[in-house]
C-alpha cells in the first residue's frame, strides 16, 4: 500500500455515510408516522442525529470525495418536508435555513481562520499562513482570459490576502492550511465579513 492511499479519509468519509444512511432510514418512517404540521420535530430530530454527525470534525475528512452524503444530506431534507423523492433541494435548504455539506465544511473552515486571527489556535498553528495582507510583490495569475487582461487587478488571486503555501503531493493540499487561504483569496466570504474578521 502506498502512502498516498494511507493519508486518504475515505473510510472515515463510508463510516460517516453508514451513519448518516441510518438517520435517513430513520426520518424516511417517522415521516410517514407523523403528522404533517410535525416539521418542527422532523427538524430536531435532524439536528440531533443528522447534522451533529455530519459537522463532527468535518474540517478533517471535508477535503475527500463525499458525494454520497450529499446525497444522503438531500434525501435527509426531502424526508424532513416530507417532499418528492426528486424534489430539487436547494429551495428547500434556504426555506429551512440550513447549510449544505459543502457550505458546512466551508464555515468550519473560516472558523479556524476567526480563532487564528484572534490567537484562539493549538500551537501547531503558529506557522499558518499570515494574517498581514500581502501587498508587496503580488502573485501574478497566469492563463488570465482575455476579456479579463484589462481588470487583471480586480482578481483575487494577482493580489492575495493570504499567502498560498506550497506543496508537493495532492494530498498535502488537503488540509486547512492549503484550503483557508483558497477560501480567503478567491472571495468566498463577502468583503464585509472579511473586513469584520480583520
Amino acid at each position: 500500500m502506498t502512502i498516498d492511499k494511507k493519508l486518504d479519509w475515505n473510510i472515515q468519509t463510508q463510516e460517516v455515510g453508514n451513519k448518516l444512511s441510518q438517520v435517513c432510514g430513520i426520518l424516511g418512517k417517522l415521516k410517514n408516522t407523523l403528522p404533517t404540521h410535525a416539521l418542527n420535530c422532523l427538524m430536531n430530530i435532524y439536528h440531533a442525529l443528522f447534522q451533529s454527525k455530519l459537522m463532527y470534525c468535518i474540517t478533517a475528512w471535508g477535503f475527500n470525495n463525499c458525494k454520497r452524503i450529499d446525497v444522503l444530506q438531500k434525501r435527509a431534507m426531502r424526508h424532513v418536508t416530507k417532499s418528492k423523492y426528486n424534489a430539487h433541494t436547494t429551495p428547500i435548504f434556504k426555506h429551512l435555513g440550513i447549510l449544505k455539506r459543502i457550505d458546512t465544511f466551508n464555515l468550519s473552515c473560516l472558523m479556524i481562520y476567526y480563532k487564528f486571527h484572534n490567537d484562539k489556535l493549538p500551537i501547531f498553528f503558529k506557522d499558518f499562513p499570515s494574517n498581514e495582507i500581502q501587498t508587496s510583490r503580488p502573485q501574478r495569475a497566469t492563463n488570465i482570459p482575455n476579456r479579463f487582461i484589462n481588470m487583471e487587478i480586480d482578481l483575487p488571486v494577482t493580489h492575495p490576502i493570504l499567502p498560498f503555501p506550497t506543496a508537493n503531493r495532492e494530498n498535502v493540499k488537503k488540509c486547512v492550511r492549503h484550503y483557508v487561504p483558497k477560501l480567503i483569496n478567491n472571495g468566498y466570504l463577502p468583503l464585509n465579513c472579511l473586513e469584520k474578521i480583520h
